[in-house]
């Protein structure tokens, strides 16, 4: 730190007695709204007869978006697998899975109960199915015993053939026979083989370990063969499970596979549950400019439930090319949302109030309002020191202070 060294005149002026440092404060402070009120008169805006009107605000400083305190995403939670089941077999449903009730007594499986991989979960009627396994196979029965016959005249015809004994022709057709009595063989075992898989499909199977979400079926019900129409099951796999969130596109370059994640739910007050980045889209919806983002979440514990409301915590990494300042300072009209900018370096035209704000500016307004009401106290002091008053003692000047990597001034 250095001290400047001050004019003369300046050092004589301020070697006279003055007032003390509360009334020079005083007098500081009216000379810089005196200032103010000057450099608006001096302004190049129009004049309003009207007196002017200043709006106080806030200034805040712009600084640099570290993302360390992470952004919150509403989200639902989706099971990990979730699967519509249905009978491609049509008929009467003769059965559903049972289950326990409350009372001992078996009931029907319901919505949330939990099923095994390949548990039968309800059956439609198999006699119909059962005749078409039956008369396939009496048709393959048919089939074998006309080859069998084929293979005999074959054997005979082949024997004659090369005693010379039978006609080519003949021989040939004794070989064609065999060779249909084969292939009737293979066409009445594939259609044995669908009837026992149309048989089998009577029955719905639970693809996988999972919860029941939905039952749309109940007893002696006609279900139309293929699926079609709403599902008479669904089932998930809720070990694990799914969340998904959309993040805004001027935050999606940061995000990779692994980044950690929390969520919370309103039944667990308090309670994080943890996630973990496991795919991004890789794509920007044109409508609400995001960028679609999976989560996933450990569930051995069964807390999680599919459907339900969470709110989610990612950590975004820091960019140095974002900027954040608080949703205050923005201000919305026609032109879209913008931000107010002060500072010595701009233009004040339509600012009521132009208050530099960089601080060549503040130590030049402060040596401005010193030395205006230096002059204005030792006159002061002059006049009651001439009319005999008792002023006090001298008061030294304060010493002007540098910054160090400040360049000093000039001296006398």
């Amino acid at each position: 730190m250095r001290e400047t060294q001050l004019p003369r005149e300046r050092e004589e002026r301020y070697a006279t007695p003055r007032w003390s440092r509360a009334p020079r404060q005083t007098a500081r402070t009216m000379i810089a709204s005196a200032m103010a009120i000057f450099y608006v008169g001096c302004g190049s805006a129009p004049q309003s007869s009207e007196p002017l009107r200043s709006t106080p605000v806030t200034v805040s400083q712009v600084e640099e978006y570290s993302g360390g305190e992470g952004v919150n995403y509403s989200a639902s939670i989706v099971p990990y697998t979730q699967l519509p089941l249905s009978f491609k077999s049509g008929g009467y449903i003769t059965s559903i899975l049972q289950r326990s009730g409350p009372d001992g007594k078996p009931r029907n499986l319901q919505q949330g109960d939990y099923v095994k991989k390949d548990a039968v979960v309800a059956t439609v009627r198999q006699a119909d199915y059962q005749r078409s396994v039956d008369q396939y196979k009496g048709q393959l029965e048919q089939a074998q015993a006309g080859q069998l016959k084929a293979q005999q005249d074959f054997t005979r015809a082949d024997a004659l053939y090369k005693a010379n004994a039978l006609t080519q022709t003949d021989y040939d057709s004794a070989k064609a026979q065999l060779d249909s009595s084969q292939g009737a063989i293979a066409t009445a075992q594939a259609a044995v083989a669908q009837a026992q898989q149309a048989l089998a499909d009577c029955e719905l199977r639970a693809p996988m370990d999972g919860q029941i979400l939905a039952r749309n079926v109940e007893l002696g019900m006609l279900i139309s063969a293929g699926g079609s129409g709403a599902p008479l099951f669904e089932v998930s796999d809720l070990h694990r499970v799914r969340i998904y969130i959309q993040v805004p596109q001027s935050l999606s370059a940061g995000l990779k596979p692994g980044m950690a994640a929390t969520f919370e739910m309103p039944q667990y007050p308090g309670v994080e549950f943890d996630a973990t980045l496991s795919h991004i889209s890789q794509s920007i919806d044109g409508a609400s400019h995001s960028m679609q983002v999976e989560l996933q979440a450990d569930n051995s514990q069964g807390q999680l439930f599919g459907g339900a409301y969470c709110n989610v915590h990612l950590t975004m990494p820091s960019s140095p090319d974002l900027l954040q300042l608080p949703s205050t300072a923005l201000v919305v009209g026609d032109k879209g949302s913008q931000v107010a900018v002060l500072d010595s370096n701009s233009d004040p035209t339509g600012v009521t109030f132009p208050i530099p704000g960089n601080d060549d500016a503040i130590r030049a307004i402060t040596l401005y309002c010193d030395l205006i009401a230096g002059a204005v106290l030792d006159g002061i002091s002059a006049e009651m020191a001439s009319s005999g008053a008792d002023i006090g003692a001298r008061e030294d000047l304060p010493a002007e202070v540098l910054a160090d990597n400040e360049p000093e001034s000039a001296t006398a």
